[in-house]
């Protein structure tokens, strides 16, 4: 059975969201084809971006990397440069990139409402010198993306005022282990065993010299 409320065109599309001729100008002006000033000092101030891929297929990954505050370096208006340290060994966002290098990156900064949105195409890299000087809790990147920019622009502040992401006073009060606990139950491991899995874990951290944060 057909859904007779199931939008099926861009023409269809535009009829809901965008209302008028302004609106749709001031859509089209906030879109650069490039980093500007505003958007290298945004990117120079932030600690964490989601990055997202899509292999051939057009199967999706985001991921989230985090580091001190400019660790995404800007050589120039048209190219950023992405460090990758040593993770989990998946690597489906680098998997990805050899199959399809049009990548998506989402910039935000803690306390700052806006976020910045930036398209691109992606390369991996080993070139020693890049790596050597994106250094991290005393460790060079292990690969880096370079990333030639076809689109950056500004979004509304509106997600993080619904969701109260920055106010303390509205975070969950209770911190569950969610990951871990799945884990466990996954792998019905007892109440030693999960104690042992989280020292583990915040061993791997002290080693990586991540515990602390990176900065």
């Amino acid at each position: 059975m057909s859904d007779r409320y199931q939008i099926n065109s861009e023409e269809e599309l535009w009829e809901v969201i965008v209302k008028s001729k302004r609106q749709n100008k001031a859509l089209v002006e906030r879109l650069y084809d490039h980093i500007d000033e505003y958007a290298q000092s945004f990117i120079a101030d932030s600690p964490v971006v989601f990055f997202a891929t899509a292999d051939n297929s057009g199967h999706v990954d985001v991921s989230v990397k985090g580091d001190a505050p400019g660790f995404i370096e800007f050589v120039d208006s048209k190219t950023l440069l992405f460090p990758e340290r040593k993770g989990n060994t998946d690597a489906r966002n680098l998997r990805n990139i050899l199959k399809n290098d049009q990548v998506s990156l989402l910039f935000a900064i803690p306390r700052t409402k806006d976020v910045l949105r930036v398209t691109g195409r992606a390369a991996i890299t080993i070139d020693p010198a890049l790596l050597e000087r994106m250094v991290s809790c005393g460790k060079p990147a292990q690969l880096c993306v370079k990333i030639h920019v076809q689109e950056c622009f500004f979004h509304c502040a509106r997600a993080f005022n619904r969701c109260h992401m920055w106010n303390p006073e509205k975070w969950p009060v209770s911190e569950k282990h969610h990951k871990r606990n799945q884990m466990a139950h996954r792998k019905n491991m007892s109440a030693k065993d999960i104690e042992e899995f989280s020292e583990q874990t915040k061993e791997y951290f002290v080693e990586m010299g991540e515990y602390d944060g990176a900065y």
